[in-house]
């Protein structure tokens, strides 16, 4: 059950009704300005099981406020639109929700254009050429912590590395073997999770073109001169008493440490914003994708609950989105003094949370939910109530069991909410209720 809380009230907002998928899902932002892409994309997404639109945007400024106010897993955004365009919207959107992988789209494949948008943020860059299962592809690689890059931009990266000049015919096959390896090495960078592998991506790249590594400090006069160390360790030169073999490194490694430097900040960047990225900025808990790293980890025995407040949109439509922050923030503050220390609380989205209790069975999960409600009714800025699924976590594993609890949170919706529904089994709605 995927809702979320509501945007801006001018332009384009969040989809107020994602369709249910039946497995865990993926939210995507879509912030172009053509109208006709955005349906071309709703329907692509729309079509793929496991992705939902919950939000689309026409500009910098609304893609940057929607994005606060739904948080999606993944933003996708056109690098040329309104309001600053792409790299001001990937800006604003790591600022406002840390927790969003930013996949730039774009029919250009211009190198400049392409580093523009990852220093700004962006963790993935497709050239929009009507390749649809690779966009859908690059959602989900962006939503599981990877770096999505489409071949053609990694052509035009690889084009980009050096002061390349067309060579001689005499040699053409020492200089389109040292390209090929220049551009096998660019697809080692966007891929390198470390500043170790990074390194490791120049050390093998001279040492795949014939050099060698030199330190600085006794390297020979006619050496490189590029710190391949990247001022992590001592520095190294590249060189080699080949003419040739140094006239392809002084090619292909200028571009290739630029490119280097770039990707440590950007990993540098990744660093800093981790702890942040594993909180939700409105409410404290832990968000969405540091749930999902924790999920796993539960045992049989253990119970996943989906909390909902209800008619949450109410709220919002009626009192604005402030007063709809206020009954989160407090809902969150006193799920938090409710669950035991080591249980799992987080908020999964909107007004929806995940908790994961450290075993207890039926009777336990009915104890919490009543303390739960109680502290709720006692506690609450407004007389807003809220209904859960439970589910026993059995041996096909947590995420199994929150699949049953998000159907048994449905029921309890279907037959009045402000009540517990308790799945019998896995897979099974369930028919107990609080």
């Amino acid at each position: 059950m995927t809702r979320r809380a509501g945007a801006p009230q001018s332009g384009l907002r969040p989809l107020t009704a994602p369709q249910r998928a039946s497995t865990v899902t993926i939210t995507v932002l879509v912030a172009v300005h053509q109208p006709g892409m955005h349906q071309a994309l709703a329907r692509l997404i729309g079509g793929e099981p496991g992705l939902v639109l919950t939000g689309q945007a026409q500009d910098a400024i609304e893609a940057i406020a929607i994005a606060e106010a739904i948080r999606p897993d993944v933003a996708l955004l056109e690098v040329r639109m309104p309001g600053g365009g792409g790299a001001a919207a990937a800006r604003g959107i790591r600022s406002s929700s840390p927790g969003t992988r930013v996949v730039a789209l774009s029919v250009s494949d211009d190198a400049n254009t392409i580093a523009d948008m990852l220093r700004a943020g962006a963790v993935g860059y497709v050239v929009n050429d009507g390749d649809g299962p690779f966009l859908t592809h690059a959602i989900r690689e962006a939503a599981s912590g990877r770096w999505p890059v489409s071949p053609a931009a990694l052509r035009s990266l690889s084009r980009a590395v050096g002061a390349l000049t067309r060579p001689s015919a005499k040699s053409d096959r020492r200089t389109g073997r040292g390209l090929n390896i220049g551009f096998q090495a660019t697809q080692s960078l966007l891929r390198a999770q470390t500043e170790v592998e990074i390194v490791q991506v120049l050390t093998r790249t001279v040492e795949t073109l014939g050099g060698e590594l030199q330190p600085a400090a006794t390297a020979d006069g006619d050496a490189i001169p590029l710190d391949l160390s990247l001022g992590t360790d001592e520095p190294m030169l590249a060189a080699s008493p080949d003419p040739s073999i140094r006239q392809q490194l002084s090619t292909v490694l200028p571009g290739l440490v630029e490119d280097a430097h770039g990707m440590i900040a950007i990993l540098r960047n990744t660093g800093r914003f981790a702890e942040a990225a594993r909180v939700d900025a409105l409410t404290g808990l832990l968000n969405r994708r540091a749930a999902m790293k924790i999920l796993p980890r539960l045992r049989p025995g253990d119970v996943v609950l989906m909390v909902d407040v209800d008619h949450f949109k109410q709220v919002n439509d009626t009192r604005g989105h402030s007063a709809g922050d206020t009954v989160l923030r407090e809902f969150a503050a006193i799920l938090a003094r409710t669950v035991r220390e080591g249980d799992l609380c987080s908020r999964w989205g909107g007004e929806e949370f995940v908790v994961g209790l450290d075993s207890g069975g039926t009777d336990g999960t009915r104890s919490f939910f009543d303390r739960l409600r109680a502290a709720w009714s006692s506690g609450r800025p407004l007389p807003v109530t809220f209904s859960a699924g439970a589910a026993e976590i059995s041996s096909t594993g947590a995420l199994d069991a929150l699949e049953s609890a998000d159907a048994a949170l449905y029921r309890a919706k279907a037959e009045g909410r402000d009540r517990l529904v308790i799945a019998d089994r896995v897979g099974d709605p369930g028919d107990r209720d609080a």
